[in-house]
C-alpha cells in the first residue's frame, strides 16, 4: 500500500480525481458497506444518512493521516484517537437498543480481519 498522504508518494491531493475515478471511491463504498451492515446488526446506530456520515468521518481520518505526515512518531495516539472518535459517532446511545455501546464495538473491530492494504490494526 502507498501512503497517498506522504509528501512525494504521487499525485497532490487537490489533483487526485473525485468520484467514481477516485482511487478513495472504493474504499469509501466499503466502508459504508460495513457501516450499513452494523447498522443492521445493531452494532451501530441508524445514523441516517450513510454517505453522509461516512464522508464527515472520511474528513477525521484525512485530518490523522495528514498529522502523522507531520509527525510519524504520533501514529499510535492518532490511530487511538481517530478511533474513539469514528466509534463514538457510530455505536448506539444508552437507551438506543441492544448494543453494549463503543466497549461492544471496540471488541467488535478489533475481532474483525482488517481491510486489505489497512494499517494498524
Amino acid at each position: 500500500m502507498q501512503l497517498m498522504f506522504r509528501p512525494g508518494s504521487g499525485l497532490p491531493f487537490a489533483e487526485v480525481p473525485k468520484g467514481p475515478d477516485s482511487p478513495f471511491h472504493a474504499i469509501v463504498v466499503e466502508v459504508e458497506n460495513v457501516v450499513r451492515a452494523g447498522i443492521a446488526r445493531g452494532e451501530f446506530r441508524d445514523v441516517g444518512d450513510v454517505h453522509l456520515t461516512v464522508e464527515l468521518l472520511s474528513g477525521v481520518m484525512r485530518a490523522g493521516a495528514e498529522r502523522i505526515g507531520r509527525d510519524p512518531d504520533a501514529f499510535a495516539a492518532t490511530v487511538r484517537a481517530a478511533q474513539e472518535i469514528v466509534l463514538a459517532s457510530l455505536v448506539r446511545r444508552p437507551g438506543e437498543g441492544p448494543s453494549a455501546g463503543l466497549e461492544h464495538a471496540r471488541h467488535a473491530a478489533a475481532d474483525r480481519p482488517a481491510a486489505p492494504g489497512v494499517i494498524g490494526r
